[in-house]
């Protein structure tokens, strides 16, 4: 309705509807939406937390098999470069067929580009590969400076 529109009063303040949000956003070129539009706290939590627990859960798997196998004690030494690769071979595929990381595609949700007259338009090629090089090289950057320290 139209009264929908101009907000609702709640609390003595103006609340304006995700859609009105997210077209009057020019600034943020990017945003993650669902088929029930914009994503909750919740999900947002889990997909932060999602691909850490994979990774840990591979470095563990990695270590497991190295123990019992010497011969994969190189796998083991290169676990963040083997790691890193599995991140760019599965968000780059997530990402060029769906427009979303493996963890924000797990969760149903999409990213999507916002002109400037607040309209949802499909990521550029420019975009995804931004999007694939911080998702996969933040990480790989983060545990590489964590082990240097730690040496």
């Amino acid at each position: 309705e139209r009264s929908a529109l101009r907000g609702a009063r709640v609390g003595g303040s103006r609340r304006r509807p995700a859609s009105a949000m997210a077209a009057s956003a020019p600034q943020n070129p990017l945003v993650l939406w669902t088929a029930r539009g914009l994503p909750t706290f919740i999900e947002m939590i889990a997909i932060e937390r999602l691909m850490p627990q994979i990774r840990e859960a591979l470095r563990y798997a990695l270590a497991v098999v190295a123990a019992r196998r010497p011969a994969a004690l190189a796998l083991h030494r290169h676990a963040e470069e083997w790691l890193l690769a599995l991140s760019v071979a599965l968000d780059g595929l997530c990402l060029w067929a769906g427009d979303a990381s493996f963890s924000e595609s797990f969760y149903g949700l999409c990213r999507v580009g916002i002109d400037r007259r607040g309209r949802r338009r499909p990521l550029t090629h420019a975009q995804r590969a931004c999007a694939l090089l911080s998702l996969a090289l933040w990480p790989y950057t983060r545990a590489a400076c964590e082990r240097a320290a730690a040496d």
